[in-house]
């Protein structure tokens, strides 16, 4: 059975009910100018952030299209208003996918239909984009945008663990996880296919600029 998980520092959460449907986008904001005698032409622009939605069941017990072991829907239901007031940055992963993405809860609802205990739920996730954390404000407001702009230095090294893909790698360390990243990262660390990466290979993480 695929499972959806979602993973804090502190504790990880697998979903008791995988639901039907979930998509993920991956894009960027492309700028249309216009050149005289050239006419329209398209810019690339960073990276756009993928939303999730996803429509849930907390089931009252365990069913048979459950995971075997479930909590009651009030534990979920508390870890997701505890992530979203806190602003926990979470690892939502797809088992056996290439999908391991940090997010946010950017919202949830949820309420009863009929009457058995079931609890029918949305979450919204919001994919995060690390970011070097704001100076103090003695140093200036602007100062402190510039800071906040740029990614933090990547760890030198990262093993890989199931379920990651370059791309996923180097959105998460360098923030942008296109082509134009994790090919040359491929290159940098001899990886003929990017697509082929396997579980508890390191992989070297130069500075940005090195690439």
């Amino acid at each position: 059975m695929r499972s959806i998980i979602l993973k804090s520092p502190a504790e990880q959460m697998t979903l008791p009910v995988t639901p039907e449907q979930y998509q993920i986008s991956h894009g960027q904001n492309v700028e249309i100018i216009n050149i005289h005698q050239l006419g329209d032409i398209a810019l690339p622009g960073k990276p756009t952030l993928c939303k999730i939605d996803l429509e849930l069941l907390l089931p009252s017990s365990v069913r048979s299209y459950s995971q075997p072991q479930i909590q009651e829907a009030e534990w979920y239901l508390w870890h997701w208003r505890m992530w979203a007031d806190q602003g926990v940055v979470l690892r939502f992963i797809v088992s056996d996918t290439y999908i391991n993405l940090p997010v946010l809860v950017e919202q949830f609802s949820d309420g009863e239909q009929d009457g058995s205990g079931d609890r029918y739920c949305s979450l919204t996730l919001r994919e995060y984009r690390y970011t070097e954390s704001a100076q103090t404000q003695a140093q200036g407001g602007a100062d402190a945008a510039r800071a906040a702009e740029a990614p933090p230095d990547p760890p030198k090294q990262y093993t890989v663990v199931r379920g990651d893909c370059l791309s996923a790698i180097c959105r998460r360390f360098y923030g942008d996880g296109t082509a134009a990243v994790y090919q040359p990262l491929a290159a940098y660390n001899g990886i003929k296919n990017p697509n082929l990466i396997y579980s508890g290979q390191v992989i070297q993480l130069p500075r940005r600029d090195a690439l």
